[in-house]
């Protein structure tokens, strides 16, 4: 015991002095704190206050001694994916996605290093988060930004061979360089362009935007001149540009692993994008206009991210994507008419995981929503199912309750989407407390159901949307399930939105030995003018109340102590029941 309190000590002090040693600055505090989480042996903690690092002098290179001691005691691997983010500019906001395509695309992600790890870019991402190489924004929890400072020591380890275009001043590359970027301007002339003349083995052309709804103009001389020349590209990217057509030139430019063309108007792509076999990722994510992928995706075999996001104009998936088997994420399979028998070609993309959207489903049957298998697709977490908005009152509803009953996704899913669903009744898997991880539930426009499943066993529902459910006349121990004791145990959110012809909500608060929704923090009722009678009155911790257009809603807020915002339009019936009103609840910080 004695002994290792003395060496907590040993620890301590040590720690001590080598926080002293960041002269009070809070980056370089926390990074060395980070370093020092990953280090077991006091010994180390020694070498580290006693590394010459810190006595190389700031003024030579600008960089605080802790922040290189930092980047020093990096693996291997890492430091190069470190390296790499030098093109990033400084205060530019990135995703964790948009980071680990480009890694994986220049070959940083070595199984080798961690071979035991499945997602191999997550954990080399999230281990320079926690040694504070990136950190969250301040604007948007979902991205990251680089420290100024960070940025600064990631550019002078990169050296030569990684360069960016400041701004459109005039600017010369090394012959060395290989991977650039610059901000994308309003018009991006030819002028801007002269620094890559001197480059011919140039492995990333990475134009960023600092706002995605940023319109830019490319001159047609890079497009036509540039890029077929630099033929050694592994990353490719036109993301945001006013672009209608590409040229046919990428039998030039075999090498590439990346290639982006989202938020572009382009409106088809070139057969000549099929003969990259070593193509990994193909984002077109927003190209509204794009009316078809190209007729022989399945030449390329080593895609694993194809994301076709509101490229509502396409109506087919084209033949051979049963060959990509090494796809990993596809953010949308769609079914045309007459092509109900493709939808099987989804069981030999084993490797699926995150979001994926099936639609064009009125035009399968049950047999062919069952041999696709989704059940066995585990990595899968957020689904959405899709049936046409045209298809909705003219199909027939129990072809349709089959699919839907084939459709049953993996047991980890995180969160699901129904929309336009035209079946009388909802499958009972969508119910099934076997579905444990389930945080989030959507049904939209299912315009036939006329009553809701027994969702409040899902132990871990945080979000639950219900919207357009016309044929609804009832809410009540249909929702809650019989002999529930412990209803929406996680619900957070609760969103009721054009239901017009809802009368009754029927809480079964007879039920005294049942609770529900205790952990409720959100309530929104809109648009269902037909909903008579009184909110439940044991939501206790119900902070933020949303009532619009349900004019023959009775709505008292004398029991909801716990809440802060409350917006009420379009009622004619509201009450404030006992002494209470708007003004005397405490708690209430907004009214509307």
């Amino acid at each position: 015991m004695a002994r290792n309190f003395g060496g907590h000590l040993r620890f301590k002090e040590t720690g001590e002095k080598i926080v002293r040693r960041c002269n009070g600055l809070p980056l370089a505090a926390k990074a060395i704190g980070s370093l020092l989480r990953t280090v077991k042996y006091h010994q180390e903690w020694e070498r580290i206050y006693e590394s010459e690092i810190w006595n190389l002098p700031e003024e030579q290179c600008g960089i605080i001694p802790a922040l290189r001691l930092s980047y020093h005691h990096l693996p291997s691997y890492l430091k190069r994916c470190f390296a790499y983010c030098s093109i990033l500019p400084k205060d530019y906001e990135f995703e964790e996605e948009e980071i680990i395509l480009l890694w994986r695309a220049e070959g940083l992600l070595q199984q080798k290093a961690i071979p035991q790890i499945k997602d191999l870019g997550h954990q080399y991402f999230q281990d320079l988060v926690s040694r504070s190489f990136f950190q969250i924004s301040s604007k948007d929890e979902f991205r990251f930004v680089m420290h100024d400072l960070i940025n600064d020591l990631a550019q002078v380890v990169a050296g030569e061979i990684f360069s960016k275009l400041e701004s459109d001043k005039q600017q010369k590359f090394s012959n060395r360089t290989r991977h650039s970027s610059y901000i994308v301007s309003k018009y991006d002339r030819m002028k801007k362009f002269e620094a890559f003349n001197q480059v011919k083995s140039l492995r990333t052309f990475l134009p960023l935007r600092l706002s995605r709804y940023q319109r830019a103009f490319l001159t047609n001389v890079v497009l036509v001149d540039l890029l077929p020349r630099l033929g050694y590209f592994r990353v490719l990217s036109l993301c945001g540009y006013e672009i209608f057509e590409l040229p046919d030139v990428f039998e030039n430019l075999r090498h590439v692993r990346y290639l982006n063309f989202s938020d572009t108007n382009i409106k088809c792509l070139p057969d000549s994008l099929c003969t990259l076999y070593h193509l990994e990722t193909l984002l077109l994510k927003g190209c509204f206009k794009l009316q078809k992928l190209p007729s022989k995706m399945g030449n390329l075999v080593n895609l694993h991210d194809l994301d076709i996001r509101g490229v509502k104009s396409i109506e087919r998936m084209p033949f051979g994507i049963d060959k990509l088997t090494n796809l990993q994420r596809l953010s949308d399979f769609i079914i045309g008419e007459g092509d109900g028998h493709r939808m099987r070609e989804l069981k030999y993309l084993s490797n699926l995981k995150g979001d994926i959207c099936l639609s064009g489903l009125e035009n399968i049957n049950g047999q062919d929503a069952r041999e696709a298998r989704l059940d066995e697709k585990e990595m899968i977490d957020r689904l959405v199912l899709h049936w046409s908005k045209k298809f909705e009152e003219s199909g027939n509803t129990e072809d349709e309750e089959w699919v839907l009953d084939s459709l049953c996704p993996p047991k980890k899913l995180q969160q699901l989407v129904i929309e336009n669903y035209g079946g009388a009744k909802f499958s009972t898997w969508i119910a099934d407390s076997s579905f444990k991880h389930m945080l989030s539930l959507e049904l939209r426009n299912c315009k036939n159901c006329k009553s809701l499943p027994s969702i409040a066993r899902l132990p871990l529902l945080k979000d639950l949307s219900i919207g357009g459910l016309d044929e609804v006349h009832k809410i009540g121990v249909e929702l809650f399930g019989a002999n529930q004791s412990n209803a929406f145990a996680s619900l957070e959110t609760l969103h009721f939105e054009i239901m017009p012809n809802w009368e009754e909500w029927d809480s079964c608060e007879g039920d005294e030995q049942a609770s529900k929704f205790p952990s409720l923090l959100e309530l929104s009722i809109r648009e269902c003018p037909q909903l008579l009678g009184r909110l439940p009155t044991f939501l206790q911790s119900l902070q933020k109340l949303e009532i619009y257009k349900c004019r023959r809603l009775v709505v008292s807020i004398s029991s909801f102590l716990s809440l802060c915002e409350l917006s009420i339009e379009g009622c004619e019936q509201l009450v404030y029941e006992g002494s209470s009103s708007p003004e005397e609840v405490t708690s209430l910080k907004n009214v509307s």
